[in-house]
């Protein structure tokens, strides 16, 4: 359900990797957003090279948990198993000539069952067992504004990223 009285994040939440006894918390690094529409800052400015946080292990983490009761409107985690050593880009598999990530999960909607709150923390298990021995993951998350205000942008939205070097 949403709480009309705060229905969007004020400021742009932390995102955590947990699991499911919350013995394992990983803070995600926050990279590009926009809360211009909550009155907050844009920092819209991609890195020339992308700066992905050092490898850690992720264990049993298995759900990203946003550190807000609200769940976002969308959500997409893109996982990637390397990256271009020259550029530090993301490097996917080829689908019809286009790079894609190696896996992608999308939730749509608040009223979907993605996302689980319990009023404090906004959760999603997503996260698949661990495939290959290094993980490069880029959560994008968007709010639709609720109430919005005349002149703003409708939504705000950021990117995160994980960097996981597996056992």
């Amino acid at each position: 359900m949403v709480d009309m009285k705060h229905p969007t994040p004020a400021v742009v939440p932390d995102l955590y990797a947990v699991n499911l006894d919350r013995s394992v918390q990983i803070q995600a690094q926050l990279d590009i957003g926009d809360w211009s529409g909550m009155g907050g800052p844009t920092f819209l400015e991609e890195p020339d090279d992308p700066d992905w946080p050092a490898g850690q292990s992720r264990r049993d983490a298995n759900i990203i948990e946003f550190r807000t009761h609200v769940p976002p409107d969308f959500a997409i985690v893109d996982i990637y198993y390397e990256i271009d050593p020259q550029t530090g880009i993301a490097v996917g598999k080829i689908e019809d000539r286009i790079a894609v990530p190696d896996m992608r999960y999308e939730c749509r909607g608040r009223s979907s069952d993605c996302f689980t709150s319990d009023g404090r923390v906004s959760s999603w298990s997503v996260l698949p067992a661990i495939a290959t021995y290094e993980e490069y993951i880029v959560v994008f998350a968007s709010w639709i504004v609720r109430p919005p205000k005349p002149g703003n942008k409708p939504t705000v939205e950021a990117n995160w990223t994980f960097h996981f070097v597996n056992e």
